[in-house]
């Protein structure tokens, strides 16, 4: 814990935000099943590779360890660029490529989409349970797409109406600062704005430098 003001403001806390990935499950993404809808001009696996080698966010290490083996030749990055909590993009000699949440896309067409999985950390349901005991508000709020987030939200106890899915970092933020004595719970660099804003920032085991820094307590 930073200071002494966040044991005071500790005790004022009505609503916890949590993000989902490595904060209410284990943060080890897996990717369950790759989709194919068109054939790229290389091969899906070296485009994997070549974007996502440079990025620590959990879903691009899941799809490298998904081509682990499987990549055939180290492809050439120009103009790359990763946006936290959008995705990754950059050109392969004239070709542009672009990953992110909805699929991998080469010169703005769809020709993969993939699903992850994550499992749910074995006390989050009776966390939850005990936060709203205590008269808290928990809500999941992420970035990943409704469906995942809702069936997660729904095996670890939480309504529809505690879960916001497809945000960006500042929307999240957003959300936080409105909430009146707001703590927020994450582990991601796109955790890091709302961690920063909220009455009291809370970063777990696993977070990323940024996130340190922005947070008041550090589990």
């Amino acid at each position: 814990i930073k200071n002494d003001e966040t044991v005071e403001k500790l005790s004022r806390v009505e609503t916890i935000f949590l993000d989902k990935t490595g904060t209410l499950t284990h943060g080890k993404l897996q990717v369950s099943n790759m989709h194919m809808h068109a054939a790229p001009l290389y091969p899906l696996e070296d485009v994997i590779y070549a974007l996502e080698s440079r990025s620590r966010h959990p879903v691009a290490v899941a799809l490298m360890d998904f081509v682990k083996g499987k990549v055939t030749q180290n492809l050439e990055v120009s103009d790359y660029q990763e946006i936290l909590g959008v995705g990754v993009s950059g050109k392969i000699g004239e070709q542009t490529y672009r990953i992110n949440k909805a699929g991998i896309f080469e010169n703005e067409k769809l020709i993969a989409r993939f699903e992850l999985k994550d499992m749910l950390r074995a006390d989050s349901r009776k966390v939850l349970h005990q936060l709203s005991e205590l008269g808290l508000a928990p809500k999941l709020i992420s970035g990943d797409k409704e469906e995942t987030v809702q069936r997660m939200a729904l095996e670890a106890g939480l309504t529809s109406e505690q879960v916001l899915a497809n945000l960006s970092p500042e929307e999240k933020s957003s959300l936080v600062e409105r909430a009146p004595h707001a703590m927020m719970v994450g582990d991601g660099a796109n955790d890091a704005i709302a961690l920063a804003r909220a009455d009291v920032g809370v970063a777990v085991l696993g977070s990323m430098d940024i996130s340190l820094r922005a947070a008041d307590v550090y589990l």
